[in-house]
């Protein structure tokens, strides 16, 4: 069995394209890794761009 996810209800990282176990109906501000502005990152590229952060879920 693969471990990677195959639906095309899930988001794909907008930098590195790779499916990322976020259903597409989840609300922005209940997603891990995502950043306004930019859109949906897998953790990998996430860590790249934000090093030493632990996610973005939740800042408020």
């Amino acid at each position: 069995m693969h471990n990677e996810i195959k639906s095309v209800n899930y988001e794909k990282c907008v930098l590195c394209r790779k499916v990322v176990s976020i259903d597409k109906s989840t609300h922005i501000d209940l997603r891990d890794n995502y950043i306004e502005g930019i859109g949906q990152l897998c953790p990998d590229c996430f860590y790249k761009i934000s090093p030493g952060t632990d996610s973005l879920v939740n800042e408020d």
